[in-house]
């Protein structure tokens, strides 16, 4: 080689690496990051854009401890862009683009690891070289080493000139690469991930530790909404409804314990004439729960009885405790209540009071939240980070960002039902103050035990047949504007009385009967069926209507006394409740413009017992002229057959003319007697409905006469 062309390969190579390393490469990686960036923020404003704007703004300021400002900045410093759209399966163009940019530097960083020591020891000869005159080279002045050295330089250069010139040319090449135009799919090569991991390096220092993390939004709406179920966990109506439960079947237990404690083994034979003696064993203080741990072998051999009877004793005794235990009732009164009762009674009352919105809610708050953990296991499933969900299938994307999209919404109902609900209201703790409330309010608390454990429905209807009581129980009855809560029995006899019409309502005294009526008259009125007149004696018609007033919104008239005309056209041109007297319904028939009447109540209805008496007369011409017609009595119609078969004739005349025939033929047994009436006729005893057996009350009061 000659001087010019070793001073011309100098330059170039010296010109060439000056670009390379200060030019093309800085400006290169710049690019890179440029369009990374602004990759991410197009990417980031997309991804943004998908979450609900509401549900972004509350997860934000749920977290106080931080500005929102300083928050939506983590958000982004945190963010992963998808650098594949929708997980489709060509690469879109932005991202082909960033991996031929992302692919040249590798190349010249893979290029330069190999030879760039190499090209600098090479550059360096060139500089010695260029700076020594070739022309001198044979001067003999110069040492035979130097000649030597100098040989030896440029056959090195000579043996590396491919090399030089390959680099130059490299540089030529990645500078066209990186200014050009190459169509997009011979420009991508290699694998997804080998490009995505230089291209996220770009993006964070520490890259890696986030590749690895889930979406930072969703962690937040996870933890924000995982404390709104948390707290629904121990303050919600199913929290205090099990707690109740629990005490009530813990309160049950003790009382089973008692009644079996206090059952005398003398009564497991009284209603079988034949069973074994048992005197041996009462003698001995054996016990109803000595028996149904003893084994019909062991009380064979303690007391010398026969198999079969020690057999039979003890199946009996079982089937005792296992009743007693099933209708264990404890007792609730003043002078009995503990503090699990106390307890109990407050929950009770609570879950009755409870919200019927707030229950609505909180439904629907662990509704949602279960939405979203399915959801949440889709997406799990699927991809955790965007990093991954670049690898996935267009289907899989799609069901990604539906689950995604799921989470978002299920999140925001969650908030929105979560704001309503109210966790500072909790059950009374004063055991003083429900003791208070208890003695005041005890019908109230024994119809929702009723109620709410299921107690007394089949005292209820024991003696009905299976389809009556299926019929009764599936009446729609309306409560809207009943400030009552009618016991189980009293619910029962109502939808009774609508199922048949035409009843004879036999409870015995203080069974209810009234809130029964009333509840009856408010569902006709609520219907549309607005024409009521109740007969009842005069002594208790003062009571009827203060027990209209403090039980339902139903307007009443009373038609007696020098107001009676009064009343009764407000009656009629308002509808309502009618209440008079007996002596009364002689006036009442002779309006010829009392029409048909929705609903006839007659109350001690055995006063018209006597088909000749005036007083029956009246009401029956009455009762002739409604749609519903309900008679009362606390007196047992059963000890008088004559009597109910009257009052039925009233009521029902072709089922009365059915028992007649049924008589005269023979045929009226008591089973097909009480078959008959079963739906003309129902009585409640006490005994039967009232586990507490409460004192009744007789209140006077005293009405004016003219």
């Amino acid at each position: 080689m000659n001087s010019n062309e070793i001073n011309q390969l100098a330059k170039d190579l010296f010109n060439a690496k000056v670009y390379l390393n200060e030019q093309l490469l800085p400006n290169l990686k710049l690019t890179i990051k440029q369009r990374v960036d602004e990759y991410k923020q197009r990417d980031y404003e997309r991804y943004q854009a998908d979450i609900p704007a509401e549900l972004y703004q509350i997860t934000l300021d749920g977290i106080p401890t931080l500005s929102n400002h300083v928050l939506k900045t983590r958000l982004f410093q945190n963010y992963i862009p998808l650098f594949y759209n929708a997980g489709g399966k060509s690469i879109p163009k932005e991202t082909a683009e960033l991996f031929w940019l992302e692919q040249i530097s590798l190349q010249i960083e893979k290029y330069l690891d190999q030879y760039g020591n190499q090209l600098s020891e090479l550059e360096k000869v060139l500089n010695q070289l260029e700076h020594n005159d070739l022309g001198t080279l044979i001067n003999i002045f110069q040492s035979r080493q130097v000649k030597q050295e100098t040989k030896q330089n440029i056959q090195l250069i000579e043996d590396n000139y491919d090399l030089i010139e390959d680099f130059i040319s490299q540089v030529v090449f990645w500078k066209d690469e990186f200014h050009g135009d190459i169509p997009v799919k011979e420009k991508v090569k290699k694998s997804k991930q080998f490009y995505l991991d230089a291209l996220y390096q770009t993006m964070h220092p520490h890259v890696d530790r986030l590749l690895s993390h889930g979406d930072v939004f969703i962690t937040w709406v996870l933890n924000q909404v995982n404390a709104i179920v948390s707290n629904l966990k121990e303050h919600s109506y199913p929290v205090y409804h099990e707690q109740m439960i629990r005490l009530w079947n813990k309160l049950q237990k003790e009382q089973a314990t008692k009644d079996i404690a206090s059952y005398s083994i003398r009564l497991l034979g009284s209603n079988e004439p034949n069973f074994p003696n048992l005197d041996s064993l009462i003698a001995d203080n054996v016990t109803l729960q000595d028996l149904a741990i003893f084994s019909p072998q062991e009380l064979k051999a303690q007391y010398a009885m026969p198999l079969i009877d020690t057999e039979k004793i003890i199946t009996k005794a079982k089937q005792v405790v296992e009743k007693l235990s099933k209708e264990a009732f404890p007792i609730f009164n003043a002078e009995s209540l503990t503090a699990d009762k106390l307890r109990f009674l407050s929950l009770l009352k609570f879950c009755n009071n409870y919200s019927f919105k707030q229950k609505a809610q909180e439904k629907q708050i662990i509704q949602s939240y279960r939405s979203l953990l399915r959801a949440k296991s889709v997406r799990d499933s699927i991809a955790i980070t965007n990093y991954d969900l670049n690898f996935v299938s267009t289907y899989d994307y799609i069901d990604w960002h539906k689950a995604t999209q799921s989470i978002y919404q299920s999140a925001l109902v969650i908030h929105q039902a979560g704001d309503n609900l109210k966790f500072d209201e909790l059950p009374d703790n004063s055991l003083k103050r429900i003791k208070a409330d208890f003695i005041a309010n005890g019908a109230i608390y024994f119809s929702l035990i009723e109620k709410l454990t299921g107690q007394g429905k089949n005292q209820i209807t024991a003696t009905l047949p299976k389809a009556i009581v299926e019929q009764v129980n599936h009446f729609p009855l309306i409560t809207k504007d009943l400030s009552v809560n009618m016991r189980a029995y009293q619910d029962f006899g109502t939808k009774y009385i609508l199922s048949y019409r035409n009843v004879l309502l036999g409870d015995e005294m203080g069974l209810g009967k009234t809130i029964q009526a009333i509840g009856v008259i408010n569902h006709l009125y609520q219907i549309g069926s607005r024409y009521a007149i109740v007969v009842c004696p005069l002594s208790i018609l003062e009571n009827w209507k203060i027990e209209i007033h403090k039980w339902s919104k139903l307007p009443t008239y009373v038609f007696r006394n020098v107001k009676r005309d009064k009343e009764y056209q407000s009656w009629l041109d308002q509808g309502g409740v009618l209440l008079t007297n007996y002596e009364q319904c002689s006036r009442l028939i002779e309006k010829k413009d009392l029409g048909q009447l929705d609903i006839l109540i007659v109350d001690e209805a055995h006063y018209i017992k006597n088909p000749e008496a005036k007083r029956s007369q009246n009401v029956y011409l009455l009762a002739n002229k409604a749609s519903y017609k309900l008679f009362m009595t606390g007196t047992p119609l059963e000890n008088n057959v004559s009597e109910m078969k009257q009052l039925i004739q009233a009521l029902n005349p072709a089922l009365s003319q059915k028992i007649r025939n049924a008589f005269n033929a023979g045929q009226l047994s008591d089973s097909k007697f009480k078959e008959m009436i079963a739906t003309v006729y129902l009585r409640r005893k006490r005994k039967e409905v009232l586990k507490e057996l409460p004192k009744m009350s007789i209140i006077e009061r005293w009405s004016t006469f003219n």
